[in-house]
């Protein structure tokens, strides 16, 4: 499509003039001399077989006329085009789309008013696109070459653009090193970089997502093709535009076009972290340990790029990040859910990148432990100190408090007396009062927190008249759980992401209930006690997937059908060898107390 003219004869009537010489503009077979008070051309396009008047009011709205090759009016609704006119538009706006993905775009797309970029970015609607696997690219992309593009480090080529500038990719042509300086944060969650193989002649987009922030996909404008590594991954990413790919970033490229073309014709001028994770284990696990591992870089700490912390009131709840990053003091900047990321991309030249690992260190646990040194619990008892955390949102036992209690009567058997902290959710440090932590409340049939107190009031009365002294820490500050977990000698929990409070932080051993599918199927089941995702991983016992039960038709207080949250019940039998092996391994005696000697070998 092609800038036009409007022009008014000498009897006041209006006509184009643009490709396709003049024609008058018309409407019901009339000539058309003005617009309703209050309307003005804004801007007007023809192309073949179809032209645009874009319209503006004075008062903000905005229309579109679609005439034919006439100039008549044919209809101010794209979808109620007639089949010829509603091509001629696609492929109008297919070409403006592909000019300002490669190297070109009208210079009249810049220059024009932004209320009609974004008329026409509305009105660009691609075709749904093609998927296909990475073992069958489309030529001339060799497989090999993108499987090692889609494999690669991001952390370490996050590291390396910190420190060059740029990131680096193999071309998923030949394999050579293609420099990325232009990358777009669609949201906090999920990043797009455009590389350029200009040997091949090849224009893509990486698709960086999910928690450790990997290349998940590539897309190829040309042709409108996501390589995507699973299916999953491909309806995740188009889920998460709200729209295919391509349409997204058409209507994006359009929507912004001057922007677009400076960021597209020069390198980025800054590079910015964005962390957002507002859940506890993601939060430390991916981009807490992603920064510490940027930086151990001493070039990239000697000169720390700025920090985004998106969800500002809902994250860093281990700690404000220049508390455990001295290093990022006066560079880091906190926002809300990171929904203006993209523009700041694009108008301050920014390339968006977000730490990200899987491993805990020794280090990093030390650090929290230390940041959150202010609010610790009383000094260790001369009895047993034993959590408890029935994590009660999903993926929990179907009868908490008998489990529970039933658990507290062998160790009162079997160690004698005993104090015993009840923990479960937090309140959230950052968030307004009542505020819990990992909390899914928009599904949530009720307040996790108060199921959680139910169970404790169980639990009490379970244990009425027992030598067990119970302290109440549900809906305290994580500050505090970290503080009593310090101080313990073991947990008996749910599976789920409260271990990142023991296991992780604290380094506490115990004993983890899980269902029977988690036990036997689940991929990530031991990121909690393996030294791949936690340094020198404290000890962490689980039972026999034989002596789980699950049960997919019970209650759910976060209703989810899918079997990893199913709830379950265990065979009574088997939980009284569980404890006395945790005792044992936990260092205690014939006495009942533990031998802390023996117990430090498997707390670090």
């Amino acid at each position: 499509m092609q800038l036009a003219v409007v022009i008014a004869a000498a009897d006041g009537a209006l006509w184009l003039s643009g490709p396709g010489g003049e024609r008058a503009i018309t409407l019901h077979g009339a000539p058309v001399r003005v617009f309703e008070p209050g309307w003005n051309v804004g801007l007007a396009l023809a192309g073949e077989g179809l032209a645009l008047l874009l319209l503006a009011h004075e008062d903000g709205r905005d229309a579109v006329w679609f005439l034919d090759d006439a100039g008549g009016r044919i209809g101010d609704d794209a979808a109620g085009l007639p089949g010829p006119a509603r091509m001629a538009l696609d492929a109008g706006l297919a070409r403006l789309v592909a000019g300002l993905h490669g190297d070109g775009g009208p210079d009249w797309l810049s220059a024009g008013p932004a209320r009609a970029r974004g008329v026409l970015a509305g009105l660009y609607a691609p075709g749904p696109g093609v998927v296909v696997a990475p073992e069958n690219p489309p030529a001339p992309l060799d497989a090999r070459h993108l499987a090692a593009l889609l494999g690669s480090d991001h952390q370490a080529n996050v590291g390396r653009a910190l420190r060059e500038g740029a990131l680096v990719w193999p071309s998923p042509v030949d394999g050579r090193d293609l420099a990325c300086a232009h990358g777009i944060a669609v949201s906090p969650f999920l990043f797009l970089y455009r590389i350029v193989d200009a040997v091949h002649d090849v224009v893509a987009y990486v698709v960086a997502t999910q928690h450790r922030c990997e290349p998940r996909a590539l897309f190829l404008p040309a042709g409108e093709t996501l390589i995507a590594r699973s299916d999953d991954d491909a309806a995740f990413i188009g889920q998460h535009l709200g729209a295919d790919i391509g349409t997204w970033l058409g209507r994006f490229a359009l929507a912004h076009a001057p922007d677009w073309r400076a960021w597209r014709d020069g390198p980025a001028e800054r590079a910015l972290l964005v962390l957002r994770e507002t859940h506890l284990g993601h939060h430390l696990w991916n981009e807490l340990a992603g920064l510490e591992g940027l930086l151990a870089d001493q070039a990239i700490a000697a000169d720390p790029p700025e920090v985004l912390v998106c969800n500002h009131g809902l994250s860093e709840m281990w700690g404000r990040i220049e508390a455990l990053f001295p290093a990022l003091a006066g560079r880091v900047r906190r926002g809300d859910d990171g929904a203006g990321l993209a523009v700041e991309c694009l108008a301050g030249r920014v390339l968006p990148l977000r730490p990200s690992a899987s491993r805990v260190s020794v280090a990093l646990a030390a650090r929290v432990r230390a940041a959150m040194a202010g609010a610790r619990a009383p000094a260790r008892r001369a009895r047993p100190l034993v959590v408890f955390n029935p994590r009660t949102e999903n993926r929990t036992a179907t009868d908490l408090v008998g489990l529970f209690a039933g658990i507290a009567l062998v160790l009162l058997e079997e160690a004698g007396p005993f104090d015993l902290v009840i923990d479960g959710h937090n309140a959230h440090p950052g968030g307004p009062t009542g505020t819990l932590l990992g909390v899914h409340w928009d599904r949530a049939r009720g307040s996790p927190l108060e199921a959680e107190r139910a169970v404790a009031a169980g639990l009490s009365a379970a244990l009425a008249g027992r030598d067990v002294g119970i302290i109440d820490n549900l809906g305290a500050p994580l500050s505090a759980s970290i503080g009593w977990a310090c101080v313990a000698d073991f947990h008996v929990s749910i599976w789920g992401a409260g271990l990142a409070k023991y296991a992780w932080v604290a380094r506490l051993p115990g004993l983890a209930l899980t269902s029977r599918w988690n036990l036997a199927s689940r991929h990530d089941l031991r990121i909690y006690d393996d030294d791949a995702w936690v340094e020198q991983a404290p000890l962490l016992l689980l039972p026999a997937p034989g002596d789980v039960t699950d049960h997919p038709g019970a209650p759910q207080l976060v209703p989810i059908d899918e079997p990893r949250f199913w709830n379950f019940s265990l065979d009574p039998a088997s939980q009284r060898d569980n404890v006395r092996r945790l005792l044992r391994l936990a260092g205690f005696g014939d006495s009942g107390l533990p031998d802390r000697a023996g117990a430090a070998r498997i707390r670090r």
